[in-house]
Formats: C-alpha cells, sequence, structure tokens
C-alpha cells in the first residue's frame, strides 16, 4: 500500500531490509521510526530473493525491472485474509504494468469484494478461490482448511509456487504458478493438474497509461494488449490461451490507499476447460 511507503524507508534505515527500497521516498511514518535519516542509495542489481516461510518473493534482475510475489505456504490463513494466495505485481521503471489491487481493512461489503478473488490476480476455479477467506474460516471444519503449498526455486532464477487449496475441491487439483524475470521482460506460466472439466477465472489487474484494446488472434490462440506512456516507453502483455478460454477487458477498481478506491482496467481470462490446464503470459517492455 501506497501509505507505507515511509515505513519501508524506517525498514532500510533499521537493517531490516538489505536493499533500498523501490519507492525511496521519506515521510513523517519515517521520522516517527527514525531519530536521524539520510538520502536512500540507489537500487541496486539484485538476483531472485526467496523469502518462503512467509511467502514472498522478489525477482529483480536489474534496477528497472521487477516482478513480486505473495505465495503463502502455510494453510492458516493471515495478514488481510484475503484470497490472493499467488498473487504477484510486475514493475518496470518506477511504472507499475500489473497491479495488486489492495485491500480493505473493514467489514464493509466492498471491502469484501476487495478480499475476494476477482480482487486479486489469481485464478479461481468453480467459483472457489485459491484459499479460503478469513471471513469464511469459521464456517468449514478444521480438516478443510490443511491445504498450504510450497516454493521451488528453479534454473536460470525462476521461482515456482504450488498451491494445494484447490485440493479442499478435488484431492488431484494442485495448482502451479512459475515466474521468470530477466531484464524488461518478466514470463508466466500456470498449470492445473487434474482431470475433467473446470470453470476458469483469472484476473489481471494493470496499472495506469493508455491501454490500448485488446487484440484476440483466434487461430493461434493469443490475446494482446499494449499500453503506451508519456516518455515514449511501452509495454505489451501477451497470453497464449489453450482452448475455451477467452480474454476480454473489463472495470474494476484498486486501492492505492486504505479508505481510497480508484478505477482500474482488467484483464480477465476465462471459459470451460479440459483438465490439466496450462496457460502462459509474457510482460515486455521497450524504451
Amino acid at each position: 500500500m501506497g501509505d507505507l511507503s515511509g515505513l519501508m524507508a524506517a525498514a532500510y534505515f533499521h537493517g531490516v531490509l538489505k536493499q533500498s527500497p523501490r519507492e525511496q521516498v521519506i515521510t513523517p511514518l519515517t521520522l516517527y521510526y527514525c531519530d536521524a535519516i539520510r538520502d536512500l542509495p540507489r537500487l541496486s542489481n539484485s538476483e531472485t530473493r526467496l523469502y518462503a516461510s512467509g511467502g514472498y518473493a522478489f525477482l529483480r534482475p536489474d534496477h528497472e525491472t521487477e516482478a513480486v510475489v505473495h505465495g503463502d505456504p502455510r494453510p492458516e490463513v493471515r495478514a488481510h485474509g484475503d484470497a490472493g494466495r499467488g498473487s504477484f505485481e510486475i514493475w518496470w521503471r518506477g511504472k507499475i504494468i500489473i497491479r495488486e489491487p489492495g485491500c480493505f481493512l473493514n467489514n464493509s461489503p466492498r471491502s469484501l469484494w476487495f478480499r475476494s478473488a476477482d480482487a486479486q490476480n489469481v485464478t479461481s476455479v468453480d467459483g472457489l478461490a485459491p484459499c479460503v477467506e478469513s471471513r469464511t474460516v469459521r464456517k468449514f471444519p478444521s480438516w478443510y482448511m490443511t491445504n498450504g503449498g510450497k516454493w521451488l526455486q528453479l534454473a536460470g532464477g525462476a521461482l515456482r509456487f504450488e498451491c494445494d487449496g484447490f485440493r479442499r475441491f478435488h484431492p488431484e487439483w494442485r495448482l502451479s504458478r512459475t515466474w521468470n524475470c530477466t531484464k524488461n521482460r518478466v514470463a508466466f506460466e500456470e498449470r492445473l493438474a487434474g482431470r475433467g472439466k473446470a470453470h476458469i477465472r483469472s484476473r489481471l489487474f494493470l496499472g495506469e497509461g493508455e491501454w490500448h484494446p485488446l487484440q484476440w488472434d483466434a487461430k493461434e490462440r493469443i490475446a494482446t494488449i499494449r499500453c503506451f506512456y508519456g516518455d515514449s516507453s511501452s509495454a505489451r502483455i501477451t497470453a497464449k490461451l489453450p482452448a475455451g478460454l477467452t480474454a476480454s477487458m473489463d472495470s474494476a477498481s484498486y486501492s492505492p490507499e486504505y479508505g481510497v478506491e480508484k478505477p482500474a482496467q482488467v484483464m480477465t481470462l476465462e471459459g470451460r476447460v479440459d483438465l490439466p490446464l496450462q496457460w502462459s503470459l509474457s510482460c515486455e517492455m521497450h524504451l
């Protein structure tokens, strides 16, 4: 959340963060926690950093391209209690290409929507989110809450999160999401193991910029959207989809600060497909 930017600077000054935060700002929150401050150093090149116990991963091949992923491996519902297990953001040169929509902390109807799978960059299967939301935990027996996940570090710096959350619906359903981040490009792949048919709905919240209408190549089953920025740079998102899955652009909301709601554009992938399922996405940025 944007209002925590100053806290990240304080965490760096106290040695909690090994690198300077992406948003290099000093706020009253920084001054509250620090007796003295200094200039924040420029972001340095970094390889993949995985904090598996807490479920966070940072893929930063250079100081311009970054993917941030959340995948809590514990079966318990933590943090805001939303359905965002496996959600992620993509940043490039200070611009957010794919955003994490945020989360309200009150009990209003809008807060319930923000905790749902429709308000996260995740996939739901037959209407089921990848994890149980905190508001519904007490409605289920303990055996229903035993499925978590695990992280795998792959060759070439790629990371994979394997989520067992859908096994509460079908024991053989296991979701895996893989990210590989290189200079000016982030590759993503999702697989759902299992048999039979399932209704898939996957959401990708887009960042600021002039996003052009979605283009669909029915023969190759490729969906493409492009964004152009005022500094003449651009981003292109390309999704390769299996039979039964189609792409569309929708309107929704995101929360940059607590209590603030702004309009957002969302790329939605949806349809009834045969399992096992596999689809991929490439996000490429150009100067």
